[in-house]
């Protein structure tokens, strides 16, 4: 961590080093993923970088905002030390490079995507099965029902049976519309990677 008294001499530091290296670059020199500045001036990213430092500053100790301005400040810093100690442009990533990673993590989400599908599918093949058995207990249990209501008996066992059936009937009914929500939301992530 810079103290606000250390990293005021760093900055002077870096200042007075960037006058003597006056010139100005014949291109940006530096990523630009790491300065928003887009100069040919280097005092403007020490400037930047000190702008980095102050917001760091401004920020609640220990928050995740003021880490990743900590992580990038620090990379700022050492990528300024080398342009001005070494006076080499430091190695910017090329455009080449840099589509050649943004081509990789495509392909990763591609990847991911389709061991997703390929896990989505087995799962709707299972949740299939299981409403095609589901259906089939459903039927059995409604034949039953219709057979019990047919037999003219009034004992307390045969009036217990229906009742029995009946309930069975309804945790198969409940059952087969949990499977039925199921196989729907399968469908609609199966579609939301598809698009």
């Amino acid at each position: 961590m810079y103290t606000p008294q250390n990293a005021s001499q760093l900055f002077k530091q870096l200042y007075e080093k960037a006058e003597e290296a006056r010139s100005e670059l014949s291109r940006p020199w530096f990523d630009m993923t790491l300065f928003s500045c887009r100069s040919t001036v280097i005092r403007d990213y020490v400037a930047e970088a000190e702008q980095t430092w102050k917001r760091c500053e401004q920020l609640q100790a220990s928050s995740s905002q003021q880490q990743w301005l900590h992580e990038r400040l620090d990379r700022q810093l050492t990528t300024l030390v080398q342009a001005l100690y070494r006076g080499k442009p430091p190695k910017a990533s090329s455009s080449a490079q840099i589509a050649q990673q943004q081509e990789q993590q495509q392909q990763a989400l591609r990847n991911q995507q389709s061991k997703d599908l390929v896990a989505l599918y087995q799962q709707l093949k299972q949740y299939k099965e299981y409403e095609v058995r589901l259906t089939d207990n459903l039927k059995l249990l409604q034949q039953e029902v219709s057979a019990l209501a047919l037999v003219k008996s009034a004992t307390k066992q045969h009036q217990e049976k229906q009742q029995e059936t009946q309930r069975l009937l309804l945790v198969a009914q409940q059952r087969l519309q949990r499977c039925q929500r199921a196989i729907a939301g399968v469908d609609r992530a199966i579609a939301k990677i598809e698009r």
